[in-house]
């Protein structure tokens, strides 16, 4: 017996459950979804409160955009994530049009990269006020709190 015989994909449940199809019609239509109508909805509700504070306001609207990277990132490329067709199948716009590995890399990790430090901008704004009136132990300085975290 082969290596080839012993080792099982499950590429027969894949045609079965016809899950590649289903994995790739909701990677198209969430992401659509999510550009065009929850980011929006989200931004209006944001703009309408006009009594939240300037630095959570601008916290919570660049983690939006963060947000909004990821799924256009993830309507670009379509990568499968379901096993066994991680790495091996890839569906959308950049992936079609034959680009190096190198740049399908770089559009994925800068949509999922460029929100971990917009949403660690948000913790420290919301951290700098609900610590407003506590003990000097629990308070982050002014000037961290200012401080760009892209750094």
């Amino acid at each position: 017996m082969g290596v080839n015989d012993s080792l099982k994909y499950g590429f027969q449940y894949e045609q079965e459950f016809h899950t590649r199809e289903l994995m790739m019609s909701f990677q198209l239509s969430f992401p659509l979804f999510n550009t065009f109508i929850a980011h929006p909805l989200m931004l209006l509700v944001l703009c309408s409160n006009r009594s939240m504070n300037r630095g959570v306001f601008r916290a919570y609207a660049l983690t939006e955009f963060g947000i909004f990277l990821i799924d256009v990132s993830t309507l670009l490329l379509r990568v499968s994530f379901i096993p066994p067709f991680v790495g091996i199948y890839c569906e959308g716009f950049i992936c079609r049009a034959g680009a190096p590995n190198a740049v399908i890399l770089a559009v994925l990790s800068t949509g999922i990269l460029f929100n971990i430090p917009c949403y660690m901008f948000l913790l420290v704004r919301m951290h700098q006020l609900i610590t407003a009136g506590t003990n000097q132990r629990w308070k982050l300085s002014e000037r961290l709190g200012k401080r760009p975290v892209f750094e």
